[in-house]
């Protein structure tokens, strides 16, 4: 009836997408045979989920699985990639500002991490193509570590630093190494346990600058707390050999970029806040100032008046005193 993609030497598959086929029914009998052929590279496999619909309940299902497994991790990567756009912006305009490139950074990599979910076929190997789009997490985790330690002012030195972006790279190398989807997705589960580590240094830092009186890192402290709840809610359900009704970890992680993106767009916000007002408060002074002057000038003005007439007034008073003394003069004459 339908193939759900595509076995052989060149396979390739949507693990963590619901996917389903629609029976015509006009092949149906009263009673009915259901043969499904299974293909696996290791021969390995399991369902976790199969249920039998009618047309319409399936093709509600369709469409809620299709919003949430493909279209919303689509959407997250296109609102990722814009936070990268944007700090990428912001590091050629303040070339100073050192995190805004680790945060463009760490954002384009966990979007192309995203595309994992909905890819559907692709020239290459799907275990090639698996690990190349795999790798991109710990490389986003890589930058978003750098980022949390200038963004926070967290004192880790250097050498600290590059062993922790040396982690990270050696799991992006990893995955190329894995041969197997099994093995592929083994080196995965064991990778998690970085991006909990970057989750535990980001809280550290935003609850370290949040003492200090900087309300901006609230949003970070949210976007970790989302993290940390989606990424508990797959965890509950795969050891519980259960399957989720939509896998919650990268929208997660992704909650927790936006949550820095917020929060260092937030804090340039306020910079920028405060340089206008202080702009205005010089605007006023300089008004004030000019017009202290312009009375200043005023005054000077009238003083240099009132002088000028003092001036006359005693140059008249000197030729009142010669001709009265000139008149003396005549007077004792006669």
């Amino acid at each position: 009836i339908d193939t759900l993609g595509r076995p052989g030497p060149d396979f390739f598959f949507q693990p963590y997408i619901t996917r389903g086929v629609l029976i015509p029914q006009s092949i149906l009998a009263s009673k009915n045979t259901l043969r499904m052929e299974l293909w696996n590279d290791t021969g390995t496999y399991q369902l976790r989920m199969m249920n039998f619909w009618d047309e319409a309940t399936y093709r509600t299902a369709m469409n809620r699985f299709n919003f949430l497994d493909v279209q919303l991790p689509r959407f997250a990567c296109m609102l990722l990639l814009f936070v990268s756009v944007y700090s990428l912006f912001l590091f050629i305009n303040y070339r100073g500002r050192k995190e805004s490139i680790c945060l463009s950074t760490g954002s384009f990599f966990f979007a192309m991490y995203l595309l994992n979910v909905s890819a559907f076929d692709a020239p290459i190997s799907y275990i090639t193509l698996k690990a190349l789009f795999y790798a991109c997490f710990p490389l986003s985790i890589v930058f978003v570590f750098r980022f949390f330690r200038q963004f926070f002012g967290i004192r880790t030195g250097g050498k600290t630093m590059m062993a922790v972006s040396a982690v990270g790279f050696l799991f992006a190398c990893g995955y190329f190494f894995m041969g197997t989807t099994v093995a592929l997705d083994s080196w995965h589960s064991l990778m998690l346990l970085y991006p909990i580590a970057a989750i535990v240094y980001g809280f550290y830092g935003s609850l370290r600058c949040l003492l200090k009186g900087r309300l901006e890192t609230l949003s970070t402290i949210l976007g970790l707390a989302v993290a940390v709840a989606f990424s508990a809610y797959d965890i509950y359900f795969f050891l519980g050999n259960h399957t989720p009704m939509i896998l919650l970890q990268g929208i997660g992680f992704m909650s927790m970029i936006l949550g820095n993106f917020y929060s260092f767009s937030q804090e340039i916000a306020d910079t920028n806040r405060k340089c206008a007002l202080y702009a205005d408060e010089m605007e006023r002074n300089k008004v004030q100032r000019d017009r202290l002057f312009q009375k200043i000038r005023e005054d000077t003005i009238k003083s240099e008046e009132s002088t000028h007439t003092l001036g006359l007034s005693i140059q008249q008073v000197g030729t009142l005193m010669t001709q009265y003394l000139a008149s003396i003069d005549n007077i004792n004459s006669s």
